[in-house]
């Protein structure tokens, strides 16, 4: 029971929240049966079983959304101009990927270019050509870079190159956060297990996932637990990678199990677990106003742009952790939608000429 520890901060770090005021949650009926604390935003996690499946239903949210500009992270087409993707220090810093094949810069938090990180282009150590995750040991100040490919490259954030290291057993590295223990988790494309961990100086393939169609699209940490979200499923679950084993599921609820599991009517792309413990989901669904008739095609990015606006919404919703949704987000504007770069920062804007990235604070206020 001692490993739930960690998990019943989240629900008790709730209640400091200005946004509580609801009533009590809805869980799963039968066994194992989840017990309330007492307070209308807590949950006794530390009593429940790694089973325990809490379930999110519609409701109304008692708080909306708001996002306050930090910085811009700026450059130009003749030099260093920033994309994804992008993370976020714990110093205030941020780490992007850049155009450059091989390089990734770092700014400081006044948006400002610091330095540039990374071999080049090649297929040598530390080369690569583009960048798909970073995640960041902070008690070494390591910096892991997954590529897509069989590949992950160490530097320190003073622009050193450590190591590369392969994965084993096919597949490429996607999504990347570093353990509360300090082990690398990837998610994996086309593997034998869905999510890799190195440990003990290699790497340990997990299969996580009880159907091909659900593989992990997200991983996020938070009060000492990984947890992962799955793409085509409102589904985040938590796992502590010592013991290799799921202490908590979070579920949405209802219209997400009537969907085929392997739709692409809802798709969840994005996920943060904030130092408050909420559920910071981020996904994608049909828009209930649109055109009648079938979604048109496209061919290029402005017409990918005015399409899936017309025909799709992205939704942010925040949601406690004994299942309340507390807020919900809607982004007509496709082109519009933010990223989490972790630390309670996103993404939220990006110019047309994709040279800027305006980095924000998400926050809650009551309705």
């Amino acid at each position: 029971m001692a490993r739930l520890a960690a998990v019943a901060l989240v629900a008790a770090a709730v209640t400091s929240l200005g946004c509580q005021d609801s009533p009590a949650p809805r869980h799963t009926p039968g066994p194992p049966q989840l017990a309330a604390s007492g307070s209308p935003c807590a949950l006794d996690w530390a009593r429940g079983e790694p089973s325990n499946v809490v379930l999110v239903e519609e409701e109304a949210p008692t708080c909306s959304v708001h996002f306050d500009t930090l910085v811009v992270l700026e450059g130009s087409a003749e030099g260093i101009a920033p994309r994804a993707p992008v993370i976020a220090l714990t110093d205030g810093r941020y780490l992007t990927g850049t155009y450059q094949p091989g390089k990734v810069a770092l700014w400081g938090a006044d948006g400002m270019l610091l330095d540039l990180l990374g071999r080049g282009s090649g297929q040598g150590p530390g080369e690569f050509t583009a960048a798909r995750s970073f995640a960041v040991d902070d008690r070494d100040g390591t910096l892991y870079v997954t590529t897509g490919r069989r590949r992950v490259h160490l530097y320190t954030l003073e622009g050193g190159f450590k190591d590369t290291w392969n994965l084993s057993g096919g597949g490429g590295s996607g999504e990347a956060v570093v353990a509360p223990g300090g082990e690398l988790v990837t998610t994996v494309r086309d593997g034998p297990g869905d999510i890799t961990v190195m440990m003990g100086g290699e790497f340990r393939h997990v299969g996580l996932k009880p159907d091909a169609a659900a593989s992990p699209s997200q991983l996020a940490t938070g009060h000492g637990l990984v947890w992962v979200a799955r793409t085509p499923q409102y589904q985040i679950t938590g796992w502590t990678i010592s013991e290799d084993s799921a202490t908590h599921v979070l579920r949405r609820m209802p219209e997400w199990d009537q969907a085929p599991l392997a739709s692409a009517e809802r798709q969840v792309f994005d996920l943060d677990v904030s130092r408050d413990g909420l559920f910071w989901v981020l996904f994608s669904r049909p828009d209930p106003e649109a055109p009648a008739g079938r979604q048109p095609s496209f061919e290029t990015h402005e017409e990918a742009i005015r399409v899936l606006s017309a025909y799709r919404d992205n939704v942010l919703e925040v949601v406690s952790p004994d299942g309340r949704l507390l807020a919900r987000r809607v982004f007509d504007d496709v082109s519009q939608n933010p990223t989490s770069i972790g630390h309670g920062k996103w993404v939220l804007d990006r110019s047309e000429t994709e040279l800027r990235l305006i980095i924000t604070r998400a926050s809650l206020a009551p309705l």
